[in-house]
């Protein structure tokens, strides 16, 4: 008998018999991410979603909805239309009522389409656990856990920081409803998990916001290749590029995260493929229109069609502006550091390591040319540059047909997936004060590892 989409057990579980299951939820503004772990085990499924997910990647799922004319929402796969982009709304505007198209006269917000998509990706995600699942955890009663990834700037405003953690709690709410999730029940859901006494149908504390970067270098900070101290990471998604740094330390054997600038810049990889492409185009009209007033009086005719393609010479320029856009978010973030943050760091004179990271990492421009732009652009700062490293892939980690080069997508997944009391302790930069060049570390250290605040 198949499984109704809002089960959250195995038929003939114990109540007896408890394990504690996590999901880890990557919500990209392109694609999003699941990684579910057995915190006990320590192994951990990367979900893959078939037909719905990427034609080369089924571990990434589009950030989409599809909407019928019942008013039902659904998940909406990469080659159909749908509703696209409330990820960046729930970031800034996550209340902010817009008409859902042309053809439906309801507004909706940022908040409820979130929560609508999430609330299906559970569906699917328990969905898939509950059916390859059954020889192992049968028999159990599953206490289920959900953490949601945040940027690291939006975890320190706590209106955005709430807006999520909603977001969430709706979704599950909207998750294990014995109906289709519409237009309707969302603007429920919502409205409930505003509310103080809301049941989302788990424990209130099974459902976290992790700020992603803290998620995205979990598996590292428990990896032999991890070092303590100040690190730097970019994460290059299809609309946002998130910048950080932050202190990696482990006092009395956890680790924790000290948060001491972060930046989030729209100029990102899909923000440099519109650019292109509207001036690729420009270039292209100019050349054939000017193409188009040869009569052979004032000039030859060209020979052959090639003759009527234009130089790349004059594209050069293109990316070069792009670069020094989306360099302000790093050397702001540098400069910061530096100078108020954590100016004592040994790794400015050993290297700041650095991780790049996100589907948009792979372009050269964000993974060597960006870098060397840094580091040129503040060279009269008393520094050695950067020392990059590669995400490892756990071993814990299974996730079949995954190229170990592409881990770097599944990473905030990853650590989103382990209990939230056991991803570190989470420092933002409002709880920090600028430090003076001649202030010794040790006074930092001895303000956040005191145990009332762990």
């Amino acid at each position: 008998m198949p499984l109704a989409e809002n089960t959250t057990q195995f038929e003939g579980a114990s109540d007896r018999q408890e394990r504690d299951i996590v999901i880890g939820l990557d919500f990209g503004t392109s694609c999003t991410k699941v990684v579910v772990q057995d915190p006990v085990l320590r192994t951990a499924f990367a979900v893959q979603f078939a037909k719905r997910g990427h034609p080369n990647n089924a571990y990434l799922l589009p950030s989409k909805l599809g909407l019928d004319a019942n008013g039902q929402f659904q998940l909406s796969g990469f080659n159909r239309g749908g509703i696209r982009g409330f990820k960046r709304p729930l970031m800034k505007t996550p209340n902010k009522s817009k008409a859902l198209g042309s053809s439906w006269r309801i507004k909706t917000n940022a908040l409820e389409l979130a929560s609508a998509y999430i609330g299906l990706v559970l569906r699917d995600v328990r969905m898939s656990f509950l059916t390859n699942f059954y020889d192992v955890y049968g028999k159990n009663r599953i206490r289920w856990h959900l953490n949601l990834g945040i940027p690291a700037r939006n975890y320190d405003e706590k209106n955005i920081k709430q807006a999520f953690l909603s977001t969430a709690r709706a979704a599950w709410w909207l998750s294990i409803l014995e109906d289709p999730i519409t237009i309707n029940s969302t603007k429920e859901a919502v409205s409930r998990a505003k509310g103080e006494d809301f049941e989302p149908g788990i424990h209130r504390d099974n459902i976290q916001v992790v700020p992603e970067v803290a998620a995205e270098v979990a598996g590292y900070a428990r990896s032999p290749l991890r070092r303590m101290g100040l690190h730097m990471i970019v994460d290059v998604g299809a609309t946002t590029m998130d910048v950080a740094t932050f202190r990696l330390d482990a006092p009395e054997e956890e680790f924790r995260y000290v948060f001491l600038c972060a930046e989030v810049s729209e100029y990102a990889c899909y923000h440099l493929h519109l650019l292109r492409c509207e001036q690729v185009k420009k270039y292209f009209d100019k050349w054939v229109s000017n193409l188009a007033k040869i009569d052979d009086l004032r000039a030859a005719i060209p020979q052959t069609h090639q003759d009527y393609t234009p130089p790349p010479i004059h594209l050069s320029d293109i990316d070069d502006q792009f670069a020094q856009k989306a360099l302000v978010a790093i050397t702001r973030v540098l400069v910061k550091t530096y100078a108020k943050r954590d100016p004592n760091a040994v790794e400015w004179k050993t290297g700041v390591p650095l991780f790049i990271c996100g589907g948009g990492s792979y372009l050269s421009l964000f993974k060597e040319e960006l870098i060397k732009s840094a580091e040129n652009r503040l060279k009269n700062y008393n520094w050695k540059g950067f020392r990059p490293l590669e995400l490892p892939k756990p071993n814990e980690l299974k996730a079949d047909g995954l190229d170990p080069r592409q881990y770097h997508r599944l990473a905030v997944a990853y650590g989103l997936s382990f209990l939230f009391e056991e991803i570190g302790h989470i420092i933002p930069p409002s709880d920090l004060e600028d430090l003076p060049k001649e202030e010794k570390r040790r006074e930092l250290e001895e303000k956040y590892i005191s145990k009332d605040m762990v």
